[in-house]
């Protein structure tokens, strides 16, 4: 990388002293792109592929200077597990979050098949564990760090799929929050934060609380007006 970095100098594009930063020069019969690290050369690598040009005459590239860095270090983008989508999540990771230089996918995942608590496994929406695996391998050769989101304490009637656990919830009649006065419930959510960690390998881990006063939540109740 020394040498690329040594022509955008030369170039007038020097390279940024961002980790994810890069200078791409696109010339005639020259292209000569230079970064710091892997992730500068990815984000320059996408820069590229966007000057593509497509003509009857072949293919060609815009000419181009560019030096960009992100003003962001976490650029994220939120979505969701699929029942059999994994082929189809692993190419918005790659078309989407990657293409557009984001680094970050926040990924809602209670849905995938966990292996410590099968009986909570949603036929209809559920991912399994191989169809989640393209998506984490997709986020693995893109560079894109992916971090579990796993809703816990409001929102957790995910525990509850299939009428099962009910013995955990709040109100087993509404059952959309598990009861934190019962141990086991955290006995049940650490199995799945463990399995997510396995499988993910995170450097981050979203613990979702919210909404406390939600139906089926009985939370806090004594203290509204």
């Amino acid at each position: 990388w020394s040498q690329p970095s040594k022509l955008c100098g030369k170039s007038h594009i020097p390279v940024p002293s961002h980790k994810e930063g890069y200078s791409l020069l696109v010339a005639p019969r020259m292209v000569i792109l230079g970064a710091n690290t892997e992730m500068g050369i990815r984000n320059g690598i996408m820069s590229l592929v966007q000057l593509v040009k497509v003509n009857s005459t072949g293919i060609s590239f815009k000419c181009a200077k560019i030096r960009d860095y992100p003003s962001l270090d976490y650029r994220c983008i939120h979505f969701y597990t699929a029942k059999d989508r994994g082929d189809e999540q692993a190419r918005l990771v790659r078309d989407l979050v990657a293409r557009y230089k984001s680094n970050h996918v926040l990924w809602s995942c209670e849905a995938i098949q966990w292996d410590s608590h099968p009986e909570i496994f949603n036929e209809k929406v559920g991912m399994t564990k191989p169809e989640a695996q393209k998506v984490v391998d997709a986020c693995r050769d893109f560079q894109v760090e992916i971090s579990p989101c796993i809703s816990a304490f409001g929102h957790t009637n995910w525990m509850f799929a299939n009428n099962q656990n009910l013995e955990l919830a709040e109100d087993s009649a509404n059952p959309l929050t598990y009861c934190p006065d019962k141990p086991e419930s955290y006995k049940f959510l650490f199995d799945i934060y463990q399995e997510a960690i396995d499988l993910l390998h995170p450097q981050y881990f979203n613990i979702v609380e919210s909404e406390l006063e939600m139906a089926g939540t009985t939370y806090g109740q004594d203290k509204k007006v």
